[in-house]
């Protein structure tokens, strides 16, 4: 118990690794990842059930503005954890990234067994769309002065091995 005590939750895609590791992982080829020019085809991605659309830009860059319906997971160290816990293995994936990142983005995805990259479209594709979103970020200081107002909810959603080192007062911890 006291060598796991602190072992983080496992990824939902850990079950499906088990079954990858023991059956072997699918056969890869080295193909280029098609890019996607056409908005058209990335928006009805985002309204089929097959499909996924997979921002992997930074997280700032996604909340100035973005396709509704996709998904950000920023490609980093943590973005096969991440995309493990959060897609689905039967989607379709079409990923939004820069051109240089996209093979490092496909080896991160089969890295785990997400083998079905379908095509990736350049950032500035979005601005062709009919509708983005945005959101709004904000200081420490103004969170801090809006917990004090009782004027938002704070949703917490890190790992719990980084809730248990420290958190906001008052926050709900909900991990996806």
């Amino acid at each position: 118990k006291e060598l796991t005590a602190e072992q983080p939750d496992p990824p939902k895609y850990f079950a499906m690794m088990k079954q990858v590791n023991k059956n072997g992982p699918e056969l890869t080829t080295g193909d280029p990842v098609p890019e996607v020019d056409s908005i058209e085809t990335l928006e009805q991605a985002i309204n089929d059930d097959q499909s996924v659309v997979l921002d992997a830009r930074a997280g700032n860059e996604f909340g100035e503005q973005h396709l509704p319906g996709s998904i950000n997971i920023p490609f980093n160290t943590q973005f096969p954890n991440w995309v493990g816990w959060l897609l689905e293995y039967n989607k379709n994936i079409i990923v939004l990234s820069d051109e240089c990142q996209v093979n490092d983005i496909k080896i991160s995805l089969q890295s785990i067994g997400f083998d079905q990259l379908k095509g990736y479209a350049k950032p500035g594709i979005i601005d062709k769309a009919s509708k983005t979103e945005s959101y709004g970020q904000i200081e420490p200081t103004e969170l801090n002065q809006s917990l004090n107002a009782n004027a938002v909810h704070l949703i917490d959603v890190r790992n719990q091995n980084e809730w248990n080192e420290g958190h906001i007062s008052g926050a709900q911890h909900i991990m996806p």
